[in-house]
Formats: structure tokens, C-alpha cells, sequence
């Protein structure tokens, strides 16, 4: 489509979202929704990523049904291609938020949403995308306190599927959002435990980063008095703890690790 070569020239996003106003946005998404064509619809959602990531951002978002009908696509288009796209999109627009996405809480929905999709490459995207907001302070309180962000950020690497690039992601975004004591409390759960000695348990190099994330994980959670018992108790956690502490090469890491398994005995 001519509209995406068109918008990608400076200045020209505003000028198309100002004319009529803005109702290139809504042709756009009802092509996503509707056509039948699956180029056309691909087509369609990449006009939306050219108009969308920028300046423009808030106000592509803010349009009536945009978000709603580029997670529709996300999770149930026909075709493979045009699923990826759209998360490009809904990641793309985010990433630009990123500093104000507490204005834009749907985001953050859909992004944790799109975590049980059964395409991979979305849900890398998603992940990227919520680790790359994690990095900011000013959002790592909400992202700890958004229902069902943690829950769906620990089963995202619990899958078989999963791949070493998501559980870096996940395990990074769950190291930022473990900034307090109160949330480290409140964070824990069986199905968290569970992810961890996931991804302490994948020995193979690439997935280093995910494991020595976890291992942090685990120390921040640790240290909080009222978890102690219950992650001393988790299945294979502890077991998992003391591997990394035998064969590791980060040192400081390591000794981390030994005071955190001596801390867990302890409340046994």
C-alpha cells in the first residue's frame, strides 16, 4: 500500500492522522479485522506500524478499537506472518510509550496477553518488549502490581517452546520488577518457583543469562524473611541453588548463593 511509504516520510504520519481526522487509522484496523486477503491484512498492519511508532503513538493508540483489533490478530489470524506482524506492531508502539505507559494500561494487557499465545515469535516479542519497560523504574511497581503480569511472565518460560531468548527476557523483566521487599513478598507463587527452577535447570550455554537471572531472582526473593520457608520447601529449588554454587564462574554470584542456601537451611 501506498499509505506506508507515504507516512514513513518525516512529518507525514501527523499530516495523515490530522486529515479527516484520523479515519486512515480506522480503515487501516478494519482491514486488519476484516479483509479476507492475508497480504492485504499483513499489508495493512504494517501501514499501522509506519503511522503508529513515533511521535504518533499516543494517538494511534488512543483510537477507538486499534489495540483490541491488533491483539484480535495477534492471538487469531488465519496466517502465521500477519500474527507476527501485529506483535510487531503492539510491541513497536509500546517500546515508544515506554516512559508514559502508565498512561496507556492497555498496553500492558495485551502485552501480557499475547504471553499465552501459541506463537513463539509473538510471544519473544512480548517479552521483549515488557522486559525493555521493566528497565524502567517509574514502571516496575506497576508492572509487579498489573493482574496477572507475573503469573504470565513465569508460566512464558516455563514451556517446553520456550527459548533461550524468552527466558533471558522473562527472568530479566522479573529481576526489574523484584525492586522491593513488599513486592518480593507479594510476588511469589508456586507457578513463579516452578519458572525459576525452570530455567536454573537448562545447563547449555544459551541459556546462561536466563539461569544466572534466576539465581538472582531467587536471592532478592530470599532476602525477604516471609519467603524463606516456602522457597526452601519448593521442589528442586534448593537442589538447583546448590549446582549453580558448585560449577558457576561468577564468583561474587556464587558466595551470594552459598548465603542464600545457608539462609534457606536455616528456615527449613
Amino acid at each position: 500500500m501506498a499509505i506506508g511509504g507515504i507516512a514513513s516520510m518525516h512529518g507525514n504520519s501527523t499530516v495523515l492522522l490530522g486529515h479527516a481526522e484520523g479515519v486512515v487509522v480506522d480503515v487501516m484496523a478494519r482491514i486488519i479485522r476484516d479483509d479476507t486477503e492475508s497480504e492485504i491484512r499483513r499489508n495493512a498492519a504494517r501501514n499501522l506500524r509506519i503511522i503508529g511508532c513515533g511521535n504518533e503513538t499516543g494517538r494511534v493508540a488512543s483510537r477507538k478499537g486499534v489495540l483490541d483489533t491488533l491483539s484480535n490478530s495477534v492471538m487469531n489470524d488465519s496466517c502465521f506472518g500477519n500474527r507476527v506482524e501485529s506483535a510487531d506492531v503492539l510491541a513497536r508502539m509500546a517500546s515508544c510509550m515506554r516512559s508514559d505507559i502508565t498512561s496507556y494500561p492497555a498496553f500492558l494487557g495485551i502485552l501480557s496477553n499475547i504471553l499465552s499465545s501459541s506463537t513463539i515469535a509473538c510471544v519473544e516479542l512480548s517479552v521483549r518488549t515488557i522486559d525493555l519497560l521493566s528497565s524502567i523504574p517509574e514502571n516496575q511497581v506497576v508492572l509487579a502490581e498489573y493482574q496477572g503480569m507475573i503469573q504470565a511472565l513465569a508460566r512464558a518460560a516455563s514451556y517446553d517452546s520456550s527459548t533461550p531468548s524468552i527466558r533471558e527476557h522473562v527472568t530479566s523483566a522479573l529481576l526489574n520488577i523484584s525492586c522491593e521487599p513488599q513486592i518480593c513478598e507479594n510476588m511469589i507463587s508456586v507457578a513463579l518457583l516452578t519458572s525459576l527452577v525452570k530455567s536454573l535447570s537448562i545447563f547449555d550455554f544459551e541459556n546462561r543469562r536466563a539461569r544466572e537471572n534466576a539465581v538472582r531472582i531467587v536471592v532478592k526473593l530470599s532476602s525477604v524473611s516471609p519467603n524463606k520457608t516456602r522457597i526452601a520447601h519448593h521442589d528442586g529449588l534448593l537442589n538447583s541453588l546448590v549446582q549453580f554454587s558448585m560449577f558457576s564462574q561468577n564468583q561474587q554470584l556464587k558466595n551470594d548463593v552459598k548465603e542464600t542456601i545457608i539462609d534457606l537451611i536455616k528456615a527449613m
